[in-house]
């Protein structure tokens, strides 16, 4: 985005502040003001709007989010549900949960309606006094977020025409079993163990980026992508022919029961079984290229039909590696496919991108820090997005049309930012610099998002009161010196600068103003007493030795001329 050129005028002063918008939690109320008159019997309830914080340790039996509601548990505390969230009706309900410092049920819960549930670096989620109590989901869309800790025993997933997301970066610990139904995407790029099994339907995918560790599981037609470390301890069942496995990383498992048909298990990594494929379907690796998927595994597979095709090689791990001896006859093999060791076929197992929940590519985005120099005079709407950038596309292929953009943290009430991607700038803000923290999201993938930093810096300026600014009059500045080299009717310039005799500018040259010692208001020579200046003209600046500040020449009342101190760094009014 292009710096606005930094103007030094005769009659203003340009001040740097360094002031630094810190982020903080806005909240509407605390949840303990709406605390019930019952404890016992009645629930604690986040209103439909605003805010509703836990800032301070607090224990309650029941909760009920109103549909709209946002609670937000704060950095240090812990929330504690006693018993239940109320009503258990509420799939229709709309609510966000965000944790910075603990929720812990006391035990086995239930969320009952649509919720967006996100725990940030700090924060904590525990089912049961162990994080071993179950939890049911039974909302029409459910997204979790993890980036901190989050132990709970069996996961439910109950609501058959549910639409759930869970995207894990930090560390999901699932004692017992994950059940599925509705339409359910689930990422790991951090630590995630499931010690029981997972239960599926077609509807699901699994993406793993980071570590996952778990038992046997039945898919039920489900899809996985791996591409990064992926333990299961027991045997993986397709369940039916619209099943595979893709794996670009690491995989130790024990036995693969393929589903048949169209199933299939797609490798260009690292992929162990402990036994041997079972049933029917296809074995694939990269087409083309010199990376090979490797697969390590144990005497013959019990498969028929289906085949072998790609870049593949094969070890076996307790025999001779051949295709006698690891695959029936009738299965069809690939003549790029290699058994036994091979020295120029190598395997690649990490770099590879992580794809979002749903498995699909994930767009890169390219948020842009920018800086921004204006005068306080000014009123300017600026284009936020003209840097950024869309799936490595040019500066400005982010737009509206394809991500959203939210403010991050707490904006100055002068900065606005408005739905087509722009900030509009107040006239009158005050003088200093400002960072303004923003996010964009894909509009496919509200998850894969990016932040910047704008920065703004607001120069203060003075004009005197060549005619009254609050009858609304002014005139243009006629004269003026420019290092700019803009200087014309095509920019207006000096024309755009109102009220002066004279403009000056430069980006990289200084102005020096007369340094003059003052005695009772007055400018004197060094002796303290002779004046040395005996015929001051309004708008007339110096520096004043004596206090440490530049004064001017003025008067508030168009009748009083004094000697003024300039020290408010902001525009007058």
């Amino acid at each position: 985005m292009n710096i606005k050129h930094i103007i030094v005028n005769l009659f203003f002063l340009f001040f740097v502040v360094n002031a630094v918008q810190s982020q903080t939690i806005n909240c509407t109320r605390e949840l303990s003001s709406v605390a019930p008159t019952d404890l016992n019997n009645s629930n604690w309830v986040v209103p439909a709007t605003g805010t509703t914080c836990v800032s301070t340790d607090l224990s309650i039996a029941r909760l009920e989010i109103l549909d709209g509601g946002t609670l937000i548990i704060k950095p240090g505390v812990t929330l504690t549900i006693t018993n239940s969230i109320q009503p258990d009706n509420a799939a229709l309900r709309n609510s966000t949960i965000d944790v910075y410092g603990e929720l812990k049920f006391s035990q086995s819960s239930t969320i009952p309606m649509s919720t967006t549930l996100t725990v940030y670096s700090t924060g904590k989620v525990r089912v049961g006094t162990n994080g071993t109590s179950n939890l049911n989901l039974k909302g029409n869309t459910t997204k979790i977020v993890n980036n901190g800790t989050f132990n709970v025993g069996t996961v439910d997933f109950s609501n058959n025409s549910s639409v759930n997301t869970i995207d894990n970066q930090g560390s999901l610990t699932i004692s017992g079993n994950m059940n599925i139904k509705g339409n359910t995407s689930f990422r790991n790029a951090g630590n995630l163990t499931i010690n029981l099994s997972f239960n599926n339907n077609s509807n699901s995918v699994y993406v793993n980026c980071g570590t996952f560790n778990t038992h046997g599981f039945n898919l039920s037609g489900g899809k996985i992508y791996n591409s990064g470390t992926f333990t299961a301890t027991g045997a993986i069942n397709f369940g039916n022919s619209s099943a595979f496995f893709e794996n670009y990383g690491t995989f130790n498992g024990t036995e693969i029961q393929l589903g048949g048909g169209g199933s299939y298990v797609y490798n260009s990594g690292n992929f162990t079984l402990s036994n041997n494929f079972q049933n029917d379907g296809m074995l694939k690796g990269p087409a083309s290229g010199s990376n090979f998927g490797k697969f390590t595994l144990k005497n013959k597979a019990s498969v028929n039909n289906g085949g072998i095709t790609g870049n593949l090689t094969f070890i076996n791990s307790h025999g001779v590696s051949s295709a006698s001896n690891m695959f029936n006859n009738s299965y069809s093999i690939a003549s790029t496919v290699v058994f036994g060791n091979c020295s120029t076929c190598s395997v690649v197992t990490s770099g590879i991108a992580c794809l979002s929940p749903n498995g699909t590519p994930v767009t890169v985005l390219g948020a842009v820090a920018d800086h921004f120099t204006l005068s306080c005079d000014e009123s300017t709407t600026t284009a936020l997005l003209a840097n950024d950038t869309y799936n490595n596309g040019a500066p400005g292929s982010a737009t509206t049309e394809n991500v959203s953009l939210t403010k991050v943290g707490t904006w100055p009430a002068a900065f606005t930012l408005n739905a087509n991607g722009t900030i509009t700038i107040a006239s009158g803000t005050v003088a200093g610099e400002y960072e303004l923290e923003y996010r964009i999201c894909d509009n496919l993938n509200s998850s894969n998002c990016d932040n910047a930093v704008a920065t703004v810096t607001i120069a203060a300026f003075y004009f005197p009161r060549v005619l009254d600014p609050h009858a609304g009059a002014s005139q243009n500045t006629s004269m003026g010196i420019s290092s700019l080299d803009r200087a014309g009717a095509v920019s207006a310039w000096p024309q755009a600068r109102k009220s002066g005799w004279i403009a000056l500018e430069a980006k990289t040259k200084g102005f020096v103003l007369n340094r003059v010692k003052f005695a009772n208001n007055v400018p004197v020579a060094q002796d303290g007493v002779t004046l040395v200046i005996t015929n001051p003209i309004e708008g007339m600046m110096v520096y004043d030795t004596t206090n440490d500040c530049l004064k001017v020449y003025t008067t508030s009342n168009a009748i009083d001329f004094a000697w003024s101190c300039m020290t408010t760094q902001t525009c007058p009014q």
